[in-house]
């Protein structure tokens, strides 16, 4: 479309500024002020500023600084007894969750995780003994 075929419109507009409330932001003032000296004259302190000096910590000596020993992994053959078939690969991490680890062939693995003797009966846990799930026996 060209410019001379092209009609200019003007519109009407009209914007109108708004006139301040005074009545309603000196209401607004008053009740802040009032507000904030409520606060102060019942805010329990009566007055008085409190000073308290709390004495710096000395620090430890060098020896006690150091870390407590870590909890040594207990061995696997104290937790449970097992045969490894042949072509197991052991690849047991000595600072991982895992009692034991095993790559299996196939892109597979085992690992076996101790738990709490209260966690042995808990229904979820349960439920992963069941024939459909891993099919192994409920704890007797």
């Amino acid at each position: 479309m060209n410019e001379s075929s092209a009609r200019r419109v003007s519109l009407p507009v009209c914007v109108e500024k708004p006139q301040p409330n005074y009545f309603r932001d000196g209401v607004f003032i008053v009740v802040m002020l009032l507000a904030v000296l409520l606060f102060e004259l019942f805010s329990g302190t009566g007055g008085e500023g409190r000073t308290y000096n709390v004495p710096k910590e000395k620090p430890a000596p060098p020896a006690a600084r150091t870390a407590p020993p870590a909890l040594a992994k207990p061995a696997p053959d104290s937790l449970i007894r097992f045969a490894k078939p042949e072509n197991w690969t052991d690849v047991t991490d000595a600072t991982g969750l895992a009692t034991f680890s095993f790559e299996l062939p196939g892109n597979a693995g085992v690992s076996a995780i101790p738990l709490p003797s209260r966690l042995a009966e808990n229904p979820m846990i349960e439920g992963w003994r069941e024939p459909r799930a891993v099919g192994i026996s409920p704890v007797a």
